[in-house]
């Protein structure tokens, strides 16, 4: 996921910045009574970065937000130490999943997709009630028809939370054959495989399905959570929990999850 990345990305920065050191009397200014100060620029922008992120990922009481806040005021460079220091505490909570139930999404982007499965419902039943002008009164709602919606809605809920969303990824060939993940985001290494239950895509012929994309998907390198999305709005499938459960696995460091909604 981009937030984690993004969390590793500003502790390298802000190893820059402690890097770049000037002495306290700069251009023979005496600066205060502090050793050293760092790249005024540079600590400013890596400063506010940080902060910007820690605000938009953490609660407000959250304390790495708060201590960040409180101690790193000035480009000193003992500010910049402890603010890579806050950093590195802070993905460490992260990797040891201590952080809290509403911040764990800098631990898991399994759960950011998760939660677009659990709220594709209610995303879909409120477009199906489309508000249109008086000059163009035709315009027609989103409606889940066939795979291809279901496709097109996902992608653009996915990029609310990653921002290298691939679509139509190809697998590495087999005899001159290659498939193509529906989606695939690179960062996290998850692959999502959408399937839209009909008549002739019911249980058997979907159980098919699903044990041939498991063997085809695991050989990408960047594929190690696969996560089915399968909609039957229709009830096509017998026994959804059931289903889910048989391909909800983990092997040799793969991850498998099936999802079923609504």
């Amino acid at each position: 996921m981009r937030d984690i990345v993004k969390l590793e990305k500003l502790i390298e920065d802000g190893k820059v910045v402690v890097k770049l050191v000037i002495p306290k009397n700069d251009g023979g200014v005496l600066i205060d009574l502090s050793p050293y100060r760092v790249q005024l620029n540079l600590f400013t922008i890596w400063k506010s970065q940080t902060i910007n992120f820690l605000k938009n990922n953490l609660s407000p009481d959250n304390h790495f937000l708060k201590e960040f806040t409180d101690k790193v005021m000035t480009n000193r460079l003992n500010d910049a130490e402890i603010g890579v220091a806050l950093l590195e505490g802070l993905i460490q909570e992260v990797k040891d999943e201590n952080i809290q139930n509403n911040e764990k999404h800098l631990l898991m982007p399994i759960e950011n997709v998760i939660n677009i499965f659990d709220r594709f419902e209610s995303i879909v039943l409120s477009l199906q009630t489309r508000r249109n002008s008086k000059k163009d009164s035709n315009k027609q709602p989103l409606l889940i028809k066939e795979e291809l919606d279901l496709q097109y809605l996902l992608e653009a809920l996915l990029l609310v939370y990653f921002d290298d969303v691939n679509p139509e990824e190809s697998t590495p060939s087999k005899g001159g054959i290659s498939s193509k993940i529906d989606f695939l985001i690179i960062d996290d290494k998850i692959a999502i495989e959408t399937k839209y239950a009909s008549k002739s895509l019911s249980n058997k012929k979907l159980v098919e399905e699903l044990n041939d994309d498991i063997g085809k998907y695991f050989e990408h390198p960047n594929c190690e959570t696969l996560l089915f999305f399968i909609w039957d709005e229709n009830r096509h499938i017998k026994n959804h929990r059931r289903l889910e459960k048989d391909f909800t696995f983990k092997k040799d460091n793969k991850n498998v999850q099936t999802f079923i909604r609504p």
